[in-house]
């Protein structure tokens, strides 16, 4: 959905100029170049990522002239960034963030393992490298998305249909997933929404 960012000051007097980019799991490892786990639930400066790239390409989006050329701009860095990585994701990684995104995280984890022939603890050392999650945690987001995705709809199904329907054990269980992932219970969530549907986020 979208995300509206109110100012903590006046966005008149000081222009404010935005890019922001969502990456896949795969395509975040390989621009950010470093160990996923030491970069998750984290805020990071740029510079710790980019280092010495991080001047040329402010510069580069700060001397455009409209919104599509930032954009432009930020594409074609992504692009040679991930062209140039040397790392590249594991088929075993691969494989199972692809099954666990078609069941919306609903496949159990010691099934992809034994379909894959690779141990758990393997398959825990690849995800917190190259995604920085576990496969557990990883499969809770997915499930957690597809509930949020399922209440952004105008006509809103009852939370435990919800629930159900995304693979969640009962109510409780969807509660304290959305509590852990939101700081807030659904209910509170749906009336924190403004009319349009958009989640705000205040600064």
């Amino acid at each position: 959905g979208a995300i509206r960012i109110v100012p903590a000051f006046d966005a008149a007097t000081t222009p404010v100029h935005m890019v922001c980019v969502q990456l896949t799991t795969t395509a975040a490892r390989e621009i950010v170049q470093l160990p996923m786990a030491d970069v998750a639930n984290r805020v990071v400066e740029l510079e710790e990522i980019l280092e010495r790239e991080t001047a040329p390409l402010r510069e580069r989006l700060l001397n455009a002239a409209t919104p599509a050329e930032r954009f432009a701009h930020m594409v074609a860095f992504a692009r040679t960034r991930a062209g140039a990585a040397v790392r590249t994701a594991s088929p075993a990684v691969l494989e199972a963030v692809g099954r666990m995104a078609d069941h919306a995280g609903g496949v159990g984890v010691a099934e992809i393992c034994d379909d894959l022939g690779i141990s758990r603890q393997r398959l825990n050392e690849r995800f917190a490298d190259e995604i920085g999650l576990s496969p557990k945690r990883y499969a809770k987001l997915l499930r957690f998305r597809a509930a949020v995705a399922a209440m952004s709809g105008p006509d809103l199904p009852p939370l435990a249909e919800i629930a159900a329907d995304v693979g969640y054990f009962d109510q409780a269980h969807f509660n304290r997933d959305f509590k852990a992932f939101t700081g807030a219970s659904p209910l509170a969530f749906l009336k924190a929404r403004s009319a349009d549907g958009e989640t705000l986020i205040y600064y």
